[in-house]
């Protein structure tokens, strides 16, 4: 029997984080034993570039593992404790420090309706899933927000090697589904989301939003 399948994006479209990086290295520096208040407008540019999902053209499947995945995002987080005048001793602390930050449950929250529409859909005989470029412990998130129970599997990025937009993620999504009979894919991002899944074409579409 063929299944159909909706396909989520995960941050701002089922959760969300205030602040997303930017709040987690700001919390960081907060916490640290040598205390800092950082101005937002000095975190902001640093958020742009030098991270996986900045060059979704570009594969990363050397970095697969959390392990090593982690490592590389640590790495290009010190970097931005060094650009915020952070010297060298102090760098890998904060940037271990803002992973925890970031991936602590308690700093997530699930969009309003989340478990509601995924429950509906599910029960309509839908089966949930989630593609998303995010961190390995998406998974830990999902179900601290109580969301886990309504979705069948997670693709990430940090684990398939390849960010959304590029041409391999879907592909290889829908490789592991097959065979289906109809896939949406719901996101917040037209470009990262909604194009892709269109130019898939026949029986996957995609749509903004829950």
């Amino acid at each position: 029997m063929t299944k159909r399948y909706a396909l989520w994006d995960f941050d701002g479209t089922l959760g969300c984080r205030p602040g997303n990086w930017g709040s987690a290295i700001q919390d960081a520096a907060q916490s640290y034993y040598i205390s800092k208040s950082l101005d937002w407008e000095q975190v902001v540019p640093l958020l742009s570039h030098g991270l996986p999902w900045h060059e979704p053209t570009t594969p990363h499947r050397n970095l697969s593992s959390p392990e090593h995945w982690w490592e590389h995002v640590e790495q290009a987080i010190a970097l931005k404790f060094a650009a915020l005048g952070y010297e060298e001793p102090h760098l890998r602390p904060l940037a271990k420090l803002t992973h925890e930050i970031y991936v602590n449950p308690k700093c997530w929250s699930a969009m309003d309706d989340a478990a509601r529409v995924l429950a509906s859909v599910q029960l309509a005989g839908w089966t949930n899933i989630v593609v998303t470029n995010h961190v390995p412990e998406v998974g830990h998130i999902l179900e601290s927000l109580q969301l886990s129970d309504y979705v069948t599997k997670i693709f990430c990025s940090a684990k398939l090697g390849v960010e959304k937009p590029h041409p391999d993620f879907f592909p290889g999504v829908l490789a592991e589904l097959e065979p289906y009979r109809d896939i949406w894919v719901i996101g917040d991002t037209v470009e990262a989301d909604i194009v892709p899944a269109r130019v898939l074409g026949g029986a996957v579409a995609g749509v903004v939003g829950i």
